[in-house]
């Protein structure tokens, strides 16, 4: 078993702008409100979970940059967001570690050696950032799981099926088995034709790994620009409610699919 009884999803797909931030911290908090200790994990140079969630990160705060270079542990490094939800933050530094860990023998496990120590959570999701980089493989390789928000539009699957063969690849290469969840379909409008062309198009594609929908909904913007999940900033939002679902859905996953359930 990789981690023991916690399931470490990865937000997925290497193409920026598709949801993954606001699925990272709207999907973490929606489990922790169903009881569940979950730990995101800002994998993303950006820091935008880190600011999502209302973090306030300083250069003395440990991040995952301090954790994966072993200047800080990272029982010792993770934050209390509020009950049930925890985060280990990210700001700008953890870009250098694409040069910092390039010459380092087994840099694609620095993430999976780094958090060996952490226990006590059901939960770990990985909020990454775009492109196929260092981190982004460490995050992969840390993974149990990969759910991949695709967003509705025009070019919404662009990039799926080459994330897909990137991950495959990587997978093999260093012998790891990190599963494709499926997918989950985001800003959806089902007043606009394409959008039922694409959802039946992903649905039968992922055959069965398909985690449904997040309707447009424009508190999840105003939530972002309080720096607050959808929970917090409106609950009876329909994107709370779609969120919200989705928690029940991967929770019913992971019992259904039993190699990483408790």
């Amino acid at each position: 078993m990789k981690n023991g009884s916690t399931k470490v999803i990865m937000i997925g797909v290497f193409k920026g702008g598709v949801g993954k931030t606001t699925t990272a911290i709207n999907l973490g908090h929606a489990l922790a409100l169903q009881k569940k200790n979950v730990l995101i994990i800002d994998l993303d140079p950006q820091g935008n979970a880190t600011r999502g969630l209302g973090y306030e990160v300083t250069e003395l705060t440990p991040t995952v940059y301090t954790v994966m270079k072993g200047i800080s542990r990272a029982e010792e490094s993770i934050g209390k967001i509020k009950e049930n939800l925890f985060l280990l933050p990210s700001n700008r530094t953890t870009a250098l570690l694409e040069t910092e860990l390039a010459s380092e023998v087994g840099r694609e496990k620095a993430l999976s050696r780094a958090m060996k120590a952490v226990d006590g959570f059901d939960y770990i999701i990985l909020d990454c950032g775009p492109g196929s980089t260092i981190v982004n493989v460490n995050g992969l390789v840390y993974a149990t799981d990969v759910l991949m928000p695709i967003e509705i539009g025009v070019d919404s699957v662009e990039g799926v099926d080459d994330f897909i063969k990137a991950k495959d690849a990587i997978c093999q290469k260093l012998e790891i088995d990190t599963r494709l969840m499926g997918a989950v379909m985001t800003k959806v409008d089902r007043r606009l034709t394409l959008t039922e062309t694409i959802l039946s198009h992903c649905s039968a594609s992922f055959k069965g790994k398909f985690f449904g929908q997040i309707r447009t909904d424009t508190n999840l913007g105003h939530a972002r620009g309080h720096r607050q999940t959808i929970f917090e900033y409106d609950i009876r939002s329909r994107a709370a409610d779609d969120y919200a679902k989705l928690a029940t859905d991967v929770i019913k996953w992971f019992r259904k699919n039993k190699a990483y359930a408790n």
